[in-house]
Parts: C-alpha cells; sequence; structure tokens
C-alpha cells in the first residue's frame, strides 16, 4: 500500500466524503471514487459515501480557514439584509448574481466564492465606498 493509499484509507475512516478525499491527496474525483471503492472492498470498511456527503455538507470545506469563513459570514449577512430589502432580480442586475448564488451566498456562504467583481458591484450597490466595504468586511 502506498502512502496515497493510507491517507484515503484514514480518510474513509473518519467518513470523508469522496469530493473531500479527492482534494485532499490532490486526486481527480472520478479516479478518487475507483480508488475508494477498491479500498473499501479491499479493507471490508463499513462506509456510506450519501451519509458521508451528507456530514460533509456542513463542515468547512478543504482549504477554508477561520478567518476566511469570517469574512464569508460577514458577506452572507449583508446579502440576507439586501434579500430582505429587495426583490432578488434587483440585486441579480445591481450585482450580477442570480436568485439561487444570492440565497447560496446567504444561507451557505462557503458555496459561493465571490469575485472581486462581484465585491466591488456588491459595494456599489449597498452606496459604500469599496474601500470603506472592503474595511468592513476584512476587519
Amino acid at each position: 500500500m502506498n502512502e496515497r493509499e493510507e491517507q484515503i484509507l484514514a480518510l474513509l475512516k473518519e467518513k470523508a466524503s469522496f469530493k473531500a478525499i479527492s482534494r485532499l491527496v490532490g486526486m481527480p474525483l472520478d479516479h478518487c471514487k475507483v480508488t475508494c471503492y477498491e479500498i473499501i472492498k479491499k479493507y471490508d470498511l463499513d462506509y456510506n459515501s450519501a451519509e458521508a456527503a451528507k456530514m460533509d455538507r456542513d463542515k468547512l470545506p478543504v482549504g477554508i480557514t477561520s478567518d476566511s469563513n469570517l469574512v464569508r459570514h460577514r458577506l452572507a449577512d449583508l446579502m440576507y439584509e439586501a434579500r430582505e430589502r429587495d426583490h432578488a432580480l434587483t440585486i441579480s442586475m445591481a450585482i450580477g448574481l442570480s436568485s439561487k448564488q444570492q440565497r447560496l451566498a446567504s444561507e451557505r456562504p462557503y458555496r459561493h466564492n465571490w469575485t472581486l467583481g462581484e465585491l466591488e458591484r456588491f459595494a456599489r450597490y449597498l452606496n459604500v465606498p469599496f474601500a470603506d466595504f472592503c474595511r468592513k468586511i476584512f476587519s
């Protein structure tokens, strides 16, 4: 067994999802699934991929730190307030986010990766200078 397979085995025992495993070991998702199923069969593991994916849903994604999470939650709060004030179409035209993206950005902050352009348009939509907007979010 090589080092990568040992890592995968340890992650499977922790009930990590295939998606998280593929990111952690640096392997394409399809190849990772095949390898995981081989390891599950070889070591007769009790692993349910659907259950692992559900458990992974509310964990921080791989590579997201608590600092980044704080910024995302601040953005989510601002998006939630904007959605309470205005219709999704108004926000969509101003920022460029569809109503589904707005919902994800406000309800599951780490599921939407903001671009610099979206942040700048969001600041303009809120009538806040971009520099002040950034200070508010990042401090």
